[in-house]
């Protein structure tokens, strides 16, 4: 079976006009079904599970302190990353990690998991837990959805070639989905 692995580009400048008419919960399942091949029952899930993350995440934080309806609310309003990047859009935030990452279903449960344990045990160091996240083979194939604009492009490939100078890491650019495991841009509703 093929895997996909796309990266949801959130960027401000890339935002879709929506018809007001459409269902805004609607055009953000539609979206990630197509560029993630992921089920709005997932992005329910994914959502419920990263809602249990913050509300564990605030537990700690504030000395047991209860997660409120607003806390609740909070996490679905826009969500500023950095001055240059602006807003990441409402309708999206619910189901985004820091922000600006999409996990899947079993990564959120294996952060979860990871939150919830003994925080007095020591864990085992690794940069990556999950050996099946890794890619296979370099280089990681990539391309553009054709919603990118020029601009955007250029920014992305001068971002790519910094990723390749400061790691050992390699990319190529394909023009159509190629088969396996790949990264595509594309222009978002964040």
């Amino acid at each position: 079976m093929r895997r996909f692995c796309r990266l949801l580009f959130l960027n401000s400048l890339l935002s879709i006009s929506i018809c007001k008419a459409q269902n805004p919960a609607h055009l953000v399942a539609d979206e990630f079904k197509e560029h993630f091949n992921v089920e709005e029952k997932q992005l329910e899930t994914v959502e419920e599970l990263l809602l249990k993350m913050k509300k564990l995440a605030h537990s700690r934080s504030f000395a047991g302190r209860e997660f409120g309806h607003d806390a609740v609310e909070d996490s679905k309003k826009e969500v500023a990353i950095s001055t240059q990047q602006g807003t990441i859009d409402k309708k999206v935030s619910p189901f985004l990690f820091e922000g600006d990452i999409f996990l899947s279903r079993r990564q959120a449960v294996d952060i979860l998991k990871a939150l919830s344990k003994d925080k007095t045990k020591r864990l085992r160091r690794s940069f990556v837990s999950d050996k099946t996240a890794t890619w296979k083979t370099l280089p990681i194939k990539y391309r553009f959805h054709e919603s990118i604009d020029f601009y955007t492009i250029s920014q992305i490939i001068a971002a790519i070639r910094f990723w390749e100078d400061s790691t050992c890491i390699t990319f190529e650019n394909v023009s159509d989905a190629p088969e396996g495991d790949y990264i595509e841009f594309f222009s978002g509703q964040g």
